[in-house]
């Protein structure tokens, strides 16, 4: 709720709490999830969420810094990082496994995905 708040947005869907527990609620609301991706400004994903309960990378938690190797050579230092390859860190999420993902990634107007390493958009 916090990156909701902070992009200034008023409201929220979360399907956890949206969607009734009532079998007939839970039939209304799954069988109009495409009006709700499609209808979205955005929609977050939490690609490296291997449960509901850990968050945001970098909103739950505070970020992680991890110390990047380098080089010198005569006084100028090269940095060596491994650049993040948000499309492949997709593909190989726990994301990436449940069943509604297809109709959330095809439908959204836009993603705005967080993985251990990026924050990413796919629009």
């Amino acid at each position: 709720m916090e990156l909701v708040k902070r992009l200034g947005f008023r409201y929220l869907w979360v399907d956890e709490y949206c969607i009734g527990n009532g079998a007939r609620e839970r039939e209304i609301h799954i069988s109009q999830m495409d009006s709700i991706y499609e209808g979205a400004v955005l929609t977050i994903c939490a690609l490296s969420g291997a449960h509901k309960h850990l968050g945001l990378p970098g909103m739950s938690s505070p970020l992680q810094v991890a110390p990047q190797p380098y080089f010198d050579f005569d006084s100028n230092r090269i940095i060596a990082t491994r650049l993040p390859r948000p499309l492949h860190d997709a593909r190989i999420s726990p994301w990436n496994e449940r069943a509604w993902t297809l109709q959330e990634a095809s439908l959204s107007r836009r993603l705005l995905c967080f993985t251990d390493q990026s924050v990413f958009w796919i629009c």
